[in-house]
């Protein structure tokens, strides 16, 4: 077999920069081990070659079951080659890294000298560039690529999460000062781009299965870290509610066109009722319940709002109950029934009725607005409904049944003419107040009760009453069932204390 030397090899158009080089290997290509198993060396590796061998051709075992980049054949000899034996060798670049291997697959047989071996490996790791360049490069891009796209995917799974934790953090800090907030819908307000998933697609090998799965995973990590706030979320409003439910609730500053009732035991969430859907009101409890703390709530505020003009209070005990609120140019207190000036009161109010029912019908009306309401709120009731049994003169008798029909009829026609009934009383049967009146005092603010069927009278409740999260009969002071007899809303509330109340 012919040695002759063919002159010098020739060096093919390829050319890279070596920093370029260094490029890529820091970033995509991790250490090779000095040898991958028997027979595989590196120690003339090139840019593009990490092994190659010439009496095997198996493939080493970490390259088992991997994708191939770059599968091709090359042929020796080539122009310019040392010798002319015909050997096919074969060179293999695995998915995702920048170098391959180089093996001999045919033709060569015969040679047995090591060093004419070794220098046809050489001239074919320096061949590899010079024919595969196009091929090796676009490798080198894809993978390029898919880092990109995958960095890309990391930095919106950072922001995504980043920005949960904060959104978190505010709602955690709003919780435990004593505000109200909840998460943002993070789920809908920030999604991973499709060109995310697109880009992936573009420069995986097989993309359908490998997007899929990094699509999957990252929805899994954006439920997760939603997951996460939510629970962190929940346990902080978990414990702002054991807080603000432990102690007495101050009252804050009301907000026109609502009323407070009180704060919602389950979720410590500020319970409101908006004006035009509130009715007459009946707050009923035993005495020391905390009746006049929740009705002295309502009464500062509707003195507090624009939305009224005008609050007529009647407490036959003197009077002593609403005297903070005389100083108010809205509040008219009434004290002397003998006097007849509750007669005169409800008289007064029944009058208005009937011209905002006529008003209403010329204007086409069929609730009052907003503005200008009026309430009639009277303290002890029983008092009221003990004067009008017990009167013994006959104009005193005739006021009364006077006074007892005006209540039923203001009671039916009002609060669709934008003026409120509010009563308290201890007990609601009809020795302290009339049935007719009663029926049409549609919310029931139920404070602690002596005994169990009073409850379930006020409630409406029958089979359902020992399911209640507290029977009404043990009732702590200050807390009540905010029942709405028109719909069935049952609420179980804590009353907040208006400013200048004093707890005994």
């Amino acid at each position: 077999m012919s040695t002759k030397h063919k002159g010098p090899r020739r060096r093919g158009p390829f050319v890279m920069e070596a920093a370029m080089f260094r490029i890529f290997k820091e970033l995509f290509v991790p250490p090779a081990p000095a040898t991958t198993g028997p027979g595989w060396q590196g120690k003339r590796s090139s840019a593009h070659v990490a092994h190659f061998n010439w009496g095997c051709r198996d493939i080493p075992g970490h390259l088992l079951g991997e994708t191939w980049a770059v599968d091709a054949e090359l042929r020796y000899p080539f122009p310019g080659a040392v010798y002319d034996d015909k050997i096919v060798f074969q060179y293999r670049l695995v998915t995702g890294q920048t170098r391959g291997f180089l093996q001999r697959i045919s033709g060569g047989e015969h040679i047995r000298d090591e060093r004419k071996q070794e220098c046809i490996l050489s001239e074919m790791v320096h061949r590899v560039p010079e024919v595969l360049s196009k091929q090796i490069w676009a490798a080198w891009k894809a993978v390029r690529e898919r880092i990109e796209a995958e960095r890309a995917l990391e930095a919106f799974s950072t922001k995504f999460k980043t920005m949960v934790e904060a959104d978190t953090q505010a709602v955690i800090n709003t919780l435990r000062a004593g505000g109200q907030a909840k998460l943002g819908d993070w789920l809908n307000i920030m999604k991973p781009p499709e060109a995310l998933f697109d880009n992936l697609a573009r420069t995986t090998a097989d993309a359908a299965h490998k997007v899929d799965a990094a699509r999957r995973d990252a929805e899994r990590a954006r439920e997760a870290a939603v997951r996460e706030a939510e629970r962190k979320v929940a346990e902080d409003c978990e414990s702002a509610r054991k807080r603000l439910l432990s102690g007495p609730i101050a009252l804050s500053d009301t907000m026109p066109g609502s009323i407070v009732l009180g704060t919602a035991v389950k979720t410590g969430d500020t319970y409101r009722v908006e004006l035009r859907k509130l009715r007459h009101l009946l707050l009923c409890g035993v005495s020391g319940s905390g009746k006049s703390v929740l009705l002295h709530e309502i009464v500062w505020q509707m003195v507090a709002l624009p939305d009224f003009e005008k609050i007529i209070a009647i407490d036959l005990k003197g009077g002593m109950e609403f005297a903070a609120y005389r100083k108010s140019d809205k509040v008219q207190v009434v004290w002397d029934f003998e006097s007849g000036d509750v007669a005169r009161a409800v008289e007064g109010l029944l009058r208005l009725a009937e011209e905002r029912q006529a008003y209403m019908r010329e204007n086409s009306l069929r609730n009052w607005p907003d503005h200008g309401r009026v309430a009639l709120v009277i303290d002890e009731f029983a008092e009221v409904q003990s004067a009008i049994d017990t009167a013994s003169e006959k104009e005193e008798k005739a006021r009364a049944k006077r006074l007892a029909a005006n209540m039923v009829s203001l009671a039916r026609r009002a609060r669709a003419l934008g003026i409120h009934i509010i009563i308290a009383a201890q007990k609601h049967t009809t020795d302290s107040i009339d049935s007719a009146l009663l029926n049409n005092l549609n919310w029931r603010l139920v404070l602690r009760q002596g005994a169990r069927h009073s409850a379930r009278a006020l409630l409406d409740i029958d089979d359902d009453f020992d399911a209640l999260p507290v029977p009404p009969t043990e009732l702590p002071d200050g807390r009540f069932y905010a029942y709405d007899t028109s719909t069935g809303g049952l609420n179980l509330l804590q009353a907040h204390v208006a400013p200048g109340v004093e707890l005994n």
